[in-house]
């Protein structure tokens, strides 16, 4: 599947609002068994729905969307790691493993959760690159969205075959002298990117001290690069971190996710299938 790989700040948050507003694959230009279906008991009335995007939670400081999302807590990216024998069969298992372990959020899309605690999400993340994650990169559909925390720069967990890296950097007000530090510790880790192969996009959520575009001239020094940028809104981070209630159709119509859908747009065009263009259409969480 073709990896879209996150890393800084918010990046859960990020990581979601991206996810759910991410163009959709146009059905009719995928080979049906090129989208995989999450395997489930014969007696949980659910069949085997399709996965049009998946969410991995890969931060090996301890994962949130166990919390978040009310996910089971038994089936994380560890349990996808240590269920099957890859020795004696790396591509089938790898393949199988993370179907039956991405648990089902509707809408086509799945995740993949991260344990909650470091110790064990620092151990399943170094597994994983070595099988999971490496078999994420390497297929074309569906879609993954890989939550890698604050990350480290050009970190191991970057699969080799991801479409995109983006860095997500926020902004928290003040004075500019004293956030100036934490915009060149960004531009050290845009250079890291760069220097291991990765040509990052930038993701800025608000717009104070710097003027995002700002900001981008600084680390691009000229050079052609993809930045979006999204606001602060609390209310909506809250919402997706489940600790307030919204109904599905006042947050489609929240800041955060109407400037998510414009932010997805632009990135989406920066993906592409060894085989061509991806098709989209609009998803549910489009501007209505």
């Amino acid at each position: 599947m073709t990896a879209i790989v996150l890393c800084g700040d918010a990046v859960t948050t990020t990581t979601l609002v991206l996810a759910f507003t991410w163009p959709r694959v146009e059905e009719s230009s995928v080979v049906a068994d090129q989208l995989p279906a999450v395997e489930r008991d014969e007696n949980d009335g659910f069949g085997s729905p399709v996965i049009e995007r998946l969410i991995v939670e890969s931060d090996p400081s301890g994962g949130s969307l166990v919390g978040w999302l009310g996910l089971d807590p038994r089936r994380t990216l560890t349990t996808a790691v240590t269920s099957s024998p890859y020795e004696s069969d790396l591509a089938r298992c790898q393949h199988r493993a993370w179907q039956n372990h991405a648990q089902l959020l509707g809408d086509g899309i799945a995740v993949l959760a991260s344990p909650i605690r470091s110790v064990e999400a620092a151990a399943s993340q170094m597994r994983a690159h070595r099988s999971v994650l490496g078999d994420i990169g390497s297929m074309g559909h569906p879609i993954a969205f890989i939550d890698c925390g604050r990350g480290l720069p050009a970190g191991p967990w970057v699969p080799s075959g991801s479409a995109l890296v983006v860095l997500v950097h926020r902004q928290f007000g003040g004075p500019s002298t004293a956030a100036g530090p934490r915009v060149e510790q960004l531009r050290e880790r845009f250079e890291s990117f760069e220097s291991a192969g990765h040509r990052p996009a930038l993701v800025i959520i608000g717009s104070d001290p710097f003027d995002p575009a700002e900001i981008a001239a600084h680390l691009s020094q000229g050079d052609e690069m993809l930045s979006v940028t999204l606001p602060e809104d609390r209310f909506a981070a809250e919402v997706l971190a489940g600790r307030l209630g919204c109904s599905s159709r006042r947050l489609r119509r929240l800041r955060l996710m109407r400037a998510g859908r414009a932010a997805s747009l632009q990135l989406s065009t920066v993906v592409r299938r060894s085989d061509g263009d991806l098709a989209v259409v609009d998803s549910q969480w489009a501007d209505r």
